[in-house]
This record gives C-alpha cells, structure tokens and sequence, in this order.
C-alpha cells in the first residue's frame, strides 16, 4: 500500500472517529435533557397529585388519572354515570384507554376524589332546571339566584294563575288549602280533563321547547314577568305599548330558544309530576326544594295575603290546618323523591334551603356547576340581589337568619303545635325538635342536622336517597 493509500484511509478513519464521537456527544446530551425532562415530569405530575389530593390506592388496578373534558364512565350494568359537572371533569384511564367498567365500590371512591380535589371551574354542558318547592319555602329565593342569570330565560310561576291557590297531587287530584281538618281539600280530577294534570304538562312543554303560541288563557294573558327578571323586559314593552299578552309572548320565543338555559319555578305540582318533563326532555334536571316547616309556616304568618296568624285561644287551630296539610305533603314528596332519584340519579336532586343559606356564596358556586351555569358574576350576583317582592311581608327580620328567624317570632306554643303534626318530616329529614323555650332561644343548639346524602356538597357523590320514613 502506497503511503498515498495510507493518508486516504488515515484521513477517512479519522473523519469517520470524528462523526462518531459528535453523535455519542449528541446523545449522551439528549439522553441527559431526556432524564431532566422526566424528572421534571415526575415532580410536577407527583406535585399536582399531591395538591388535588388524588387518592386511589383502593382502586389498584387503575394505572392514570387525568384531567379532562369527560365527564361519564359506565358501570358494570352498562349505564353511564356523571362523575363530576365543576370546572375540569375527571378521567380515570386503564392500560390507556378511556372507556372501562367500575363496580360501585369504585365509583364511590371516584365520587370521593371529586369532593377532595380543590381544583373548581364550570362545566361544559348546560342544562334547563325546574326548582319545585311549596309556597314560602324560599323557592322565589332560589329562583333569583339561578334564574336572574344573562344565560337563563326564566319563567316564576307559570301555572300561577292557571288554577289559582291549588296544587296538584298524584296524577288525578287537586288540592286547595285545608279549611277544616275533617273536610278532605283534594278532589278527583281525570289527567285529561281540561283542568287535569295532563294540561299542566303541556304548559311545561311549550315553555321548555319555547312554543308559546298555544298557551292557555290563563298563562299566556295573566304573566308573572316583573317577578322573572331583565329577560322579560322586551314582553313589558310590548305590555305597555297596548299589545295583548299573547302577542307579546310569541316575541319571546326567539328569546327563549336563543337562551342557553330555561328555568322555571314551581309550586303546585307534587315530586312524582315531575317524572313526566324528566322522561320527555333529557337536557333538564329538578331541584326540589325542603325547609323546615316551622320557618314555612312563621313565613307565611308574616305574608298579608296569606292570613294565616297565632291563636292561643283555639290552641292555635289555622296553624295545626296549615301544618297538617304541608306536612302530609312533604311526606308523600319525600316518597317520590326516592323513586325519581332512582329513576334519574344525576338529573333529580333535592336541596335543604338551610343548607343553601350557610356559606351561600360556596353552595350557589357548586349549584351552578352541576347545572352548568356560568358562574362569573356570582359573587357580584349575591352582592346585589334585592327581595322579589318585599311588600308582601308584615315583619321584617330582626334577629337571627333567614334559616332561623322563626325560632325568636313564632311562640313556644306555636312551635309545638307544629311539632305535633310533623315530626315524621323532622326524622326524615333532620329537623331538631326543642323540649322547651330555653332550647328554642339557644342559637348554640342547631334546628337541623342533615345527612351527608342531602348536603349540597354532595350533589355530585349522591345516587339515592334513603329517607328514615319508617317511624
């Protein structure tokens, strides 16, 4: 080999050593930034962990959890289930798939994770609400503070004025207010008949597919706007402008179906005629509305048009009337809420007004995630909201809270004219009842005292209710 030869290959090993050792260079670098890289990873991942509170050491066989836009898993009988509606929803992945099966035991755990994560921003999907309650219960409250909202169209009270101081019970009768306490206070009356239920549901169903134009008489002529909000102020400048109801009422039907959602409120129908607007509009979900009947009852003895006042004399006798009839009520509501919660466990939810009222700002915040309300001006919101309809009360709250003003207006005597008619709703519920005064005054001793299924807090984690109704 000639030394020409010789200084070719010399030349071409040290060129081809050199390209070697540049790219061993090049990967040790890569491979160094690749394990900074997942050691970074690791530690964000383990500190996102460990701020969330992600625990699912007894579920092993999942592999991952993240965050996302998912919302549903199903369980093993196949149905889906809503995991959590608040501002990034849950997605618990195995061998890297998103779809699999979890048994209750799980499924509770997954409920868990979302009660202790602190993460909160709204949901995705917004849904058209029906708050149902009983009259002086705090529905109008709550009507405001989910329907006077940019996004809602809101209708107070839209079988007002159909049948006036009624209410429907079951499928087949209607009630008025009890007068006497022998003398029944419902009537038959078939669904089909014009004043049955069957009309009522058809009243909901135009409000909720926004079709106004047949509404009886009774609806579409005598409204309730000035109790519904900015949103109707188009309809009382039609009003004003000389316009029958009717007219006025078609041009917010553009309104109606540009909102993102409709909620009413109701209080005439018992839980059970709810199933009906359940089963026929699956976007919708029915919050029913429980207040401790002494704050009912004190509530509507401050209400002029109600007439309903103390008397010692005849031991109190309207009030016993009153009580028997609510109370007899929010039984068989109670009922029904169980097999509705069965029927439809994440789109039927029953909510204490007690509990509504401490820490609002908190419960109204998780009210809107699970209804898919934006919750942006919230806090300006509770700020601001005034009384609906402030003249109709006689008294004004002077001691206490809405929650528990009736424990210093209402009488020792009056209370318990109430307590002995209704202590099956305070064992069902978790109302406290007082030996004497001196528990009643004593603001230490708390009137209720809920079970975990009721609590807002757990809206998400509460598949069934399971009342204490056998007593």
């Amino acid at each position: 080999m000639t030394q020409a030869t010789r200084n070719y290959f010399d030349n071409k090993n040290s060129l081809v050593f050199g390209l070697k050792m540049k790219f061993c260079r090049v990967v040790r670098l890569q491979r160094s930034v690749g394990i900074l890289a997942f050691f970074l990873c690791t530690i964000v991942l383990i500190t996102l962990m460990s701020r969330e509170s992600v625990i699912f050491n007894s579920i092993p066989h999942l592999s991952s959890v993240f965050i996302s836009r998912s919302s549903h898993v199903s369980t093993q009988n196949g149905n889906t289930i809503n995991l959590l509606s608040v501002d990034s929803l849950i997605e618990v992945t195995r061998n890297r798939s998103s779809k699999f099966t979890v048994d209750n035991q799980e499924r509770n755990t997954l409920y868990n994770y979302t009660l202790t994560t602190s993460y909160v921003a709204r949901t995705t999907k917004p849904y058209d609400v029906v708050i149902n309650s009983y009259m002086r219960c705090g529905s109008s409250f709550t009507g405001q503070l989910l329907g006077f909202h940019p996004d809602v169209f809101y209708w107070y009270e839209p079988l007002w004025n159909y049948n006036s101081g009624v209410y429907y019970w079951g499928n087949n009768s209607i009630c008025s207010r009890k007068m006497h306490i022998d003398v029944p206070n419902c009537r038959t009356v078939p669904p089909s008949q014009t004043q049955g239920i069957g009309k009522m549901h058809q009243v909901l169903k135009m409000i909720y597919t926004c079709t106004f134009d047949n509404l009886i008489p009774a609806v579409a002529e005598q409204m309730t706007p000035s109790y519904s909000g900015d949103v109707w102020s188009p309809y009382l400048q039609c009003r004003s402008a000389g316009h029958a109801g009717s007219i006025c009422l078609k041009e917010m039907e553009q309104i109606c179906r540009n909102s993102k959602h409709r909620v009413t409120k109701i209080v005439r129908l018992t839980v059970d005629n709810l199933e009906y607007i359940l089963e026929n509009f699956p976007n919708l979900k029915v919050i029913h509305l429980f207040r401790d009947p002494r704050a009912i009852i004190n509530s509507r003895t401050t209400t002029k048009w109600y007439q309903l006042k103390e008397s010692l004399s005849d031991n109190h006798r309207g009030i016993r009337l009153d009580a028997d009839e609510l109370c007899k009520r929010i039984m068989y509501d109670i009922t029904s809420s169980i097999n509705l919660k069965n029927k439809y466990p994440d789109r039927f939810a029953v909510i204490m007004y007690e509990d509504l009222q401490n820490n609002l700002e908190r419960k109204a915040e998780i009210l809107y995630n699970y209804l898919g309300l934006n919750v942006t001006s919230l806090k300006v919101k509770l700020e601001t909201m005034a009384e609906i309809s402030p003249e109709e009360h006689t008294e004004k709250i002077v001691r206490g809270s809405h929650s528990d003003w009736w424990r210093y207006r209402l009488s020792f005597s009056a209370v318990k004219a109430v307590d002995d008619i209704c202590v099956k709703v305070y064992q069902s519920l978790g109302y406290t009842v007082y030996d004497d005064e001196d528990q009643l005054k004593n603001s230490n001793i708390s009137a209720f005292n809920f079970q975990s299924q009721l609590l807002i807090e757990n809206i998400y984690k509460t598949l069934k209710y399971d009342f204490n109704i056998s007593q």
